[in-house]
């Protein structure tokens, strides 16, 4: 079924709802509202703005929540540290044009051949230039001004990793 989110993911937590960590119907219609004020955020809020010359590989990654992919490409590339976005599609079940419509000349859309592990980041991410890199899982939804404030931590500070984890 082709149904965008929040709204698809409400409707298979109560038809399937051994499948989700949190059962309440509450949950589900916060989760709801909490979707279209980030969607609407992204696509109403300020832009994320660097200063800086430094530029960011973004690699993001999909393989249950094909439905999170669009918006969250257009929230990367109203980020413009953004360079580049490598979108790796790892469940083969769907193709990634049918569900990621924007064209931009930073997004590099890809679908895996077969069911593909996570681990794939780090591939994708030698295979591109570039010293500053940021990747995303499919369960993340990140505002513009999120990214810019990771990125500019790691500039700050390269000797380490920063990030967030994802998993509900």
């Amino acid at each position: 079924m082709k149904l965008a989110n929040p709204y698809y993911e409400v409707l298979s937590s109560l038809v399937h709802p051994s499948e989700y960590l949190v059962h309440p119907l509450g949950s589900r219609l916060q989760y709801a509202r909490d979707f279209r004020i980030w969607q609407s955020q992204v696509r109403t809020g300020p832009a994320a703005h660097h200063d800086g010359a430094e530029k960011l590989t973004v690699i993001l990654l999909s393989y249950k929540r094909i439905r999170n992919m669009e918006p969250h490409v257009a929230s990367l590339l109203r980020t413009d540290c953004v360079e580049k976005i490598v979108l790796s599609n790892n469940n083969p079940e769907y193709r990634i044009r049918d569900w990621v419509r924007i064209q931009d000349e930073r997004l590099h859309l890809f679908d895996q051949p077969q069911r593909t592990p996570p681990g794939i980041r780090f591939d994708l991410a030698a295979r591109e230039p570039g010293p500053y890199y940021l990747t995303i899982d499919d369960d993340v939804l990140l505002a513009p001004g999120q990214v810019l404030g990771i990125f500019r931590h790691l500039i700050a500070n390269r000797s380490v990793p920063h990030g967030f984890q994802g998993e509900v």
